[in-house]
């Protein structure tokens, strides 16, 4: 006899107000199974609920401009444990509950669609889909291999609550599997709702889960590293990677935004991207129907809730010829903070202030309120203050009243993403990798800020990148372009850890700022004002401090690739544990 169910569901209302659309979530109600999933509605109100879980938007502080600290371009005053070695084993862990929490409720949904016509709810189911690949892509980047799960569990059902964990690329293939069913039912972007998932973001999303797996699987491939998957070198996913990026490029439907003086900054500051082609999806942000954000004054204002740039991530930023500072012909200076932005890469300008910067202007005049002096180094000590992802609207610059959009999804990442499958399946002796390639990714973004192009037929060895040696010159050169292009907005930790390279980026390290001498030079601090300036005269927030005694991260490159199953869960399904956390 089929079983059935009493669920509680969140259910979200779709509220017009005005000309816009809004995604709006409200208490909880008691819905039977037996007299729901009957219309197109019912559907749309209960995938709903699963929209809050796309970024880190609910943060009322940084969100995503604060999910790269620790790592080797952003910092705090302390070092992250995860990279450090020093992450424990919990009993429970909320990312593992609350994704198999979701999973169950989009289960619910992909079970009981019989009673409701098709053609209504098919796009619906599409969300659906997308949505248990979102869970189970973040499962997959934090645990590797972890139980799938597709029907929807009794739970006295013992057996299937004990489900065997599945190796890692079997889960990255039915993630996959469950795109490939929402790009087929999603509407193209030009029959979407604003606000709602539609194909072309599927296919995005697919071009960075196969992007990250396929990398994975090729760079843990060595002989003896522990996360490797046997039998397979990642090409399969790499080559999904380009084709789905490839369609959305194909689609003619997006492009780089260019307009304005300053088109990278501006691109992280605005209200509205209704007629942004460059943003796929975003989500409004209101001060009367949202959750309380106070993004810009945190970064502006407030030092960006401590997190500083590194001098790691300001040193990879090319010369205006398009070489790295150690090759290039151009004078460039690194005699002050002034001096610094001056014939590199406008987008280094674009995401760091330097003195006379806009910090605050008047909403209706435009006049400009306040401007950039310096940076505080109480707050940001590294000296490196980011301006980028923050508004300089006097009205989003007041406590919880922020209304600067949070971007989900752009262009940019799709065309970061082709290239790079691309050049990794070229690598590899598969597949071609031509000037033209390069011509429609990454020198679309460098036309965005008027940088020289990437001249594929002109090779060049930058001595002072780690990766320098290890890959070939070109993808040397497309990491490159992705830590300048998405610096700060969450995916380093991620960039690092599918590349295998933190025995290059983290262990051992130990992340500083600028020489505290250009702040001393301009009469802007004392001598004896910082403390935390290390031998060779840099901003050092870690400075005399254990890590830094111990000569850097203490990255244990056998274990902290992954977070190990937590132990209510280890226990419970009799898993093996990822290596190192048996």
């Amino acid at each position: 006899m089929k079983k059935k169910y009493a669920i509680y569901l969140i259910i979200a209302f779709v509220i017009i107000t005005g000309c816009d659309d809004y995604l709006e979530k409200y208490p909880l109600t008691s819905v039977s199974i037996e007299t729901y999933f009957k219309t197109s509605g019912d559907f749309e109100l209960y995938v709903n609920q699963f929209y809050d879980d796309l970024g880190d938007w609910m943060n009322v502080d940084l969100g995503i401009f604060e999910d790269d600290a620790g790592s080797d371009t952003e910092i705090q005053s302390t070092p992250d444990t995860k990279l450090n070695g020093q992450y424990v084993k919990p009993t429970s862990d909320g990312d593992w509950s609350d994704a198999y929490t979701n999973i169950r409720a989009i289960n619910i949904l992909l079970a009981n669609t019989s009673d409701a016509s098709w053609e209504e709810i098919s796009g619906y189911v599409g969300e659906a889909k997308f949505f248990r690949a979102w869970y189970y892509y973040k499962l997959l980047r934090k645990f590797g291999g972890v139980p799938w799960i597709n029907e929807v569990l009794d739970p006295t059902d013992t057996e299937g609550l004990t489900t065997p964990r599945s190796e890692r690329n079997i889960i990255a293939d039915s993630i996959v599997a469950d795109l490939d069913f929402a790009i087929a039912n999603l509407p193209d972007k030009s029959d979407a709702e604003e606000f709602r998932i539609y194909k072309e973001v599927a296919l995005a999303f697919k071009s960075r889960v196969c992007l990250y797996e396929g990398t994975w699987e090729k760079y843990h491939g060595k002989e003896g590293d522990l996360f490797q998957v046997e039998g397979s070198d990642g090409s399969s996913f790499l080559e999904q990677a380009a084709d789905a990026a490839q369609e959305v490029i194909s689609s003619g439907v997006f492009s780089i935004a260019k307009d304005g003086e300053e088109p990278y900054y501006n691109l992280f500051n605005q209200e509205d991207y209704s007629n942004n082609k460059e943003i796929m999806l975003w989500r409004q942000q209101s001060s009367d129907l949202r959750a309380k954000q106070s993004r810009s004054k945190e970064i502006s204002e407030q030092g960006g809730r401590g997190c500083g740039l590194t001098k790691e991530l300001i040193d990879a930023y090319l010369c205006l010829d398009g070489n790295p500072i150690s090759l290039t012909s151009l004078t460039v200076s690194d005699d002050s903070l002034p001096a610094l932005i001056i014939n590199r890469d406008p987008r280094l300008a674009q995401t760091l202030y330097t003195p006379g910067d806009i910090v605050k202007v008047d909403d209706d005049t435009g006049d400009t309120i306040d401007l950039f002096d310096y940076p505080d180094l109480a707050r940001v000590r590294t000296g490196y203050h980011f301006r980028k992802g923050g508004s300089h609207k006097a009205s989003n610059m007041q406590e919880n009243t922020d209304e600067t959009a949070f971007i989900y999804f752009r262009y940019a990442e799709v065309l970061l993403n082709y290239i790079e499958a691309k050049a990794e399946l070229y690598e590899s002796g598969e597949g071609t990798l031509s000037q033209t390639d390069f011509d429609i990714t990454i020198n679309e973004l460098r036309d965005r800020v008027g940088m020289a192009d990437f001249d594929f037929a002109n090779s060049f060895l930058d001595e002072e990148n780690p990766f320098t040696g290890s890959i070939p010159w070109y993808l040397v050169e497309i990491r490159r372009e992705r830590k300048i292009e998405l610096a700060i907005e969450g995916f380093r930790y991620d960039d690092i850890f599918r590349w295998a390279a933190a025995d290059e980026l983290i262990k051992g390290n130990i992340f500083r700022g600028a020489p505290f001498q250009w702040y001393i030079d301009r009469g802007w601090y004392a001598s004896e004002d910082i403390t935390f300036v290390d031998n060779e005269g840099y901003l050092s927030p870690w400075f005399n401090t254990d890590i830094y005694t111990q000569g850097g991260y203490n990255f244990d490159l056998t274990r902290d690739y992954l977070y190990p199953i937590p132990s209510q869960e280890e226990l419970l399904g009799g898993y093996t544990n990822n290596p190192g956390w048996e």
